[in-house]
């Protein structure tokens, strides 16, 4: 039995030909296309990002490598800790005469170890003009081997009203 098919049926059934078949295609074709497409973009991206922390670190490094150069000299030499420690004493006692402080006492203390490196500590009681005082802190603050002032105490003298008395306490680091 042969059956006739009308020109209006024989259009539909194209068209449902034509919908089933851009179905199959965006369903088998496109859309792991779109999806394998967006997987990679989303990999690039990533990619890129991850390249431009590597920059930043390769560009971290040299500024890390500059200042270790820079900071190489304050390394420790070899010498021993009662060196060290004769060493900063010595280094106090010019800057006190550079700026024309008398050293009425300085008492060091023992080193000690904390991680990597090693502190040094002296307390020490001067006396001179406001200036002159106020200049011994500022060399002591800038000198090269790593002085810092950690407490400081500024008092008149007694019976001389332009001479002050100071007690510092200052730490040396070494490693």
């Amino acid at each position: 039995m042969i059956y006739k098919i009308s020109g209006r049926e024989r259009q539909l059934i194209f068209a449902a030909a034509g919908v089933i078949a851009a179905y199959i295609l965006v369903s088998f074709v496109l859309r792991p296309a779109l999806t394998e497409s967006r997987k990679l973009d989303q990999e690039i991206q990533l990619k890129k990002r991850m390249i431009q922390n590597d920059l930043f670190l390769l560009n971290q490094k040299e500024d890390i490598e500059a200042e270790s150069r820079r900071l190489s000299k304050y390394e420790g030499r070899g010498a021993s800790s009662e060196e060290e420690a004769t060493s900063f004493l010595k280094r106090i006692e010019e800057i006190s005469k550079k700026s024309s402080v008398f050293l009425a006492d300085i008492k060091p203390y023992t080193s000690k170890k904390i991680g990597y490196y090693t502190e040094y500590r002296v307390e020490i009681e001067i006396e001179g003009s406001i200036d002159q005082v106020i200049t011994f802190c500022y060399n002591l603050q800038g000198s090269e081997e790593l002085l810092r002032t950690v407490k400081c105490r500024i008092i008149p003298k007694e019976g001389s009203p332009s001479l002050v008395r100071g007690y510092l306490t200052v730490t040396k680091v070494s490693t």
